[in-house]
């Protein structure tokens, strides 16, 4: 009885910490940045609260349905502001590609 109670008290402090550092885990923001090349549109959703959609300016890019650098351009924009990248892949939309890519940062960095 004794060794279950010393067996107790041993783990009861892990248990308290360990809810405690779930309690603090912070939320994270996602954002989809998606490039079209046959639209030649760029577009960010933002935490299913704001949408932006930016037309691609081929004088900074070679024009090509291969290219990525306009979706890699705008995720290097935004991981300069603290966003972190979870994924980049090409997409298949019928008879073209395009490209997106995922990203998440914490909710305290936005304050």
């Amino acid at each position: 009885m004794k060794k279950c109670l010393i067996l107790l008290i041993a783990i009861l402090p892990y248990n308290i910490f360990s809810l405690q550092a779930q309690e603090k885990k912070e939320k994270y923001m996602y954002m989809i940045i998606e490039y079209d090349p046959n639209a030649k549109i760029v577009s960010v959703s933002i935490d299913g609260a704001q949408f932006i959609k930016e037309d691609v300016d081929y004088s900074k890019f070679e024009k090509s349905n291969y290219n990525a650098n306009p979706l890699l351009s705008k995720v290097n924009e935004y991981q300069n502001n603290g966003w972190e990248v979870m994924s980049i892949n090409p997409g298949m939309r019928q008879v073209y590609e395009y490209y997106y890519a995922c990203l998440k940062k914490l909710k305290s960095e936005n304050k």
